[in-house]
């Protein structure tokens, strides 16, 4: 359990504090990163790190008459501004929004498909390596989806038309009526014709 009293009191000099309570901040970091996919370069340690300087600032600012005691204002303030350090790295705006960090071929899965795919199947497993590093550059759900659906159908008027007539991309695309996901699917191909001409 945290107890930060004696820190917020100056009797405890702040490596003491961090050595007593180093397991419970270890398990705060564990927790941390099973809730978000983060880039493979943050580790555990990072994050661990990241806690502790947060509560060093923290506890330095901690002020009675706020009616919160020591451990929950230093515990609630490192969290909250880890979390938000977290999210920078994943490059997301929070919470719920989801990582956009670049992913390495391990993270995806690739190296593994190279290495599995059966004889002559190796033009089909690099197409499928080409959608993928695609899919790694686009910038939301949207581009996501609409990216997917023009490689596989070769054209971005059927792509649109694939889309929109499924109620779950078209709710997850967030399209207002068919000629604005025609327009977004149109701009998509573009793309992805640059992408193969490159």
């Amino acid at each position: 359990m945290i107890r930060a009293e004696r820190l917020a009191r100056g009797e405890q000099t702040f490596d003491q504090f961090a050595r007593e309570t180093m397991a419970d901040w270890d398990r705060i970091a564990a927790y941390l990163m099973r809730r978000w996919r983060v880039p493979q370069a943050v580790e555990q340690t990072d994050v661990l790190n990241e806690l502790l300087m947060q509560a060093w600032l923290h506890v330095r600012k901690f002020d009675p008459a706020r009616g919160l005691s020591p451990e929950r204002y230093v515990i609630y303030s490192a969290i909250s501004r880890t979390k938000r350090w977290m999210h920078r790295q994943r490059r997301a705006r929070g919470c719920r929004d989801e990582s956009r960090h670049e992913l390495t071929f391990a993270e995806l899965g690739i190296a593994e498909d190279l290495r599995t795919c059966e004889p002559g199947q190796e033009a089909v497993v690099e197409r499928e390596l080409e959608l993928d590093r695609l899919i790694v550059e686009c910038d939301s759900l949207r581009e996501r989806i609409l990216v997917t659906a023009v490689w596989h159908l070769g054209d971005a008027r059927e792509a649109a038309n694939a889309v929109y007539s499924d109620p779950e991309l078209r709710q997850a695309c967030r399209f207002d009526s068919r000629r604005e996901a025609a327009r977004a699917a149109e701009l998509v191909g573009v793309k992805v014709s640059d992408w193969r001409a490159a």
